[in-house]
């Protein structure tokens, strides 16, 4: 499946789960409610009358819980994510290329620029909701499911991904000739090099950068010179 549409199904059920989950009391009470209103929660369940069977097996998977303070997690999976994901898509890494190799044939929907903005701006909100986390939270006896907690993760996992894949293709493209090694230049399209002393004020002019001591590939649209 094409990463970008596999992104895109993730937040739409999740978005209907959020959703629907609001109009089923049962739901509503003891899988989203969590914190001080939870807290509320648990003192008026010691009260409440036996219930079902199935309505107890509810209950014991609702019962799971862990700590509200571990909401820091999110941040730290969010800043973790970009991190890697900045490293994958600037060095055209073995993640970076099997997403590549998924999103074949899907048409780029975002520029160079859209993406490097909305990777920084990604990162920027993560680093700065980790360092709030870590600063202002403070011991608590409220708790929250262990369910939101994996659905959280998956949430940065996904989002991680999701403010740059739509672009996948155009950044493929642009950065091929910069990490293509000159003994596998094969594609006919990419197939001339040149020597680093030549290429050099091309790489200084796109301002990118790279290790001069290799022959690296470029668009045949670009003046040539044989390896």
């Amino acid at each position: 499946m094409d990463p970008a549409l596999l992104c895109k199904v993730f937040f739409n059920i999740g978005t209907a789960v959020d959703i629907g989950g609001t109009f089923i009391p049962s739901f509503r009470e003891q899988i989203m409610t969590y914190g001080s209103r939870g807290m509320n929660l648990q003192k008026s369940e010691a009260k409440a009358k036996p219930r079902s069977k199935l309505a107890s097996h509810f209950d014991y998977v609702a019962s799971i819980k862990i700590p509200h303070t571990w909401f820091t997690h999110y941040y730290i999976v969010s800043v973790a994510s970009s991190i890697f994901w900045g490293t994958q898509i600037a060095t055209r890494g073995r993640a970076f290329e099997c997403l590549a190799t998924y999103s074949k044939g899907t048409p780029s929907t975002m520029t160079i620029n859209q993406i490097l903005l909305a990777w920084s701006l990604m990162t920027i909100q993560g680093t700065r909701r980790l360092a709030e986390s870590i600063a202002f939270t403070k011991p608590s006896q409220s708790k929250m499911w262990f369910g939101l907690w994996v659905l959280g993760i998956a949430y940065y996992v996904f989002m991680g991904i999701s403010v740059w894949i739509e672009g996948i293709g155009e950044w493929s493209g642009h950065l091929k000739w910069l990490t293509t090694d000159r003994t596998s230049c094969t594609d006919p399209a990419w197939r001339h090099c040149k020597s680093p002393a030549v290429l050099k004020p091309i790489i200084e002019d796109l301002h990118c950068t790279s290790d001069l001591r290799r022959c690296i590939c470029y668009p045949i649209h670009l003046p040539q010179t044989p390896c």
